[in-house]
């Protein structure tokens, strides 16, 4: 009872701040999606099915204005939400793209180019795939250079659960050659994984290419192996985004000028990253907290409000709360 009145006081705290802000600047909110697809399992609560997401759309088209993530924002007049995806799954050519055609809506597409035109899945879900969807495996005390906190015996469904949950964020800070080397013993040690889910492909490059042809759509760059970019060195940092910006803008055919940062929280990427992206003459970059966007807010460090499997009211609902309105 206690922690719900907290709560409830945060937020109304936190939503007459935003009322108070908006008197000085227009409210823009900008949305993160991941993916657009009806799935059976969801631990990292990133699809929207399909019928949900056009009726989130009708509902924004409704109530606020819509935007490019890359168009000026200098002179809005009313609240407004702009549209991001993150990663580059195929469901967002799939089943994203033909409902924002329809209703006439733009979006940006961030892609981490080292996944596209690949078999694999994206790391993150094949370490799902082989805990999560697998029938048994050896008890495990450490998985290459991870050491485990315990010991856990895969052959019980709840053990692989618990460490899929603790190897996760494990997995994201390594090397791409360590977590490469962990992925791999890992599938060595637990049995019955199923073969590459064609519900978790990764966009393929003719794909890519019809995606950026879209009226609706800009691609921009997400790096090439989506590692957290405060891990690397600077170089290996400004490798990562000059080397995914060149390759779409290959692909493409046209010049690629926003980006978005791997995983985007404030841990995720350093002042350095920041000055990168900067000097690379990126006009806008994407991170990943919550934050209305206020006139004053960096360009380098553009916060965005998850979308997750809400109901068209329920989404509006927050982000109303979300943004003081």
């Amino acid at each position: 009872m206690l922690r719900q009145k907290i709560k409830l006081l945060r937020e109304l705290t936190y939503s007459r701040r935003e009322m108070l802000l908006n008197l000085g600047s227009v409210p823009l909110v900008v949305l993160i999606y991941h993916r657009v697809i009806e799935l059976p399992s969801d631990p990292q609560m990133l699809a929207v099915p399909p019928t949900r997401f056009r009726e989130q759309l009708q509902a924004l088209q409704a109530a606020f204005d819509i935007l490019r993530f890359e168009q000026c924002w200098a002179d809005v007049q009313r609240p407004t939400v702009v549209i991001t995806f993150d990663d580059g799954y195929a469901d967002n050519f799939q089943f994203a793209l033909p409902i924002l055609e329809e209703l006439d809506i733009p979006a940006t597409f961030f892609i981490a180019t080292g996944y596209i035109g690949g078999e694999r899945e994206f790391w993150w879900d094949e370490l799902e795939r082989i805990l999560l969807c697998s029938s048994g495996g050896q008890a495990l005390n450490r998985v290459g250079a991870v050491d485990l906190d315990r010991t856990y015996d895969c052959g019980q469904v709840r053990e692989r659960e618990a460490l899929y949950q603790f190897l996760h964020p494990q997995l994201k800070t390594l090397s791409v050659k360590e977590r490469e080397g962990a992925m791999a013993e890992l599938a060595r040690l637990v049995i019955g994984i199923p073969e590459p889910r064609s519900s978790h492909r990764v966009l393929a490059t003719q794909e890519l290419v019809q995606l950026a042809a879209s009226p609706m759509a800009t691609v921009g760059a997400h790096t090439v192996c989506h590692q957290p970019l405060s891990s690397l060195s600077i170089e290996d940092q400004r490798e990562e985004i000059e080397c995914s910006r060149a390759q779409l803008q290959e692909w493409t055919g046209r010049p690629v000028q926003v980006f978005s940062y791997p995983f985007g929280a404030k841990s995720d990427y350093t002042p350095e990253t920041v000055a990168i992206c900067r000097r690379a003459g990126f006009d806008r970059v994407a991170a990943n907290h919550s934050a209305v966007v206020r006139s004053w807010t960096d360009p380098y460090r553009v916060p965005r409000f998850l979308v997750r499997d809400w109901s068209a009211d329920e989404l509006m609902s927050r982000l109303r709360r979300f943004a003081g309105l």
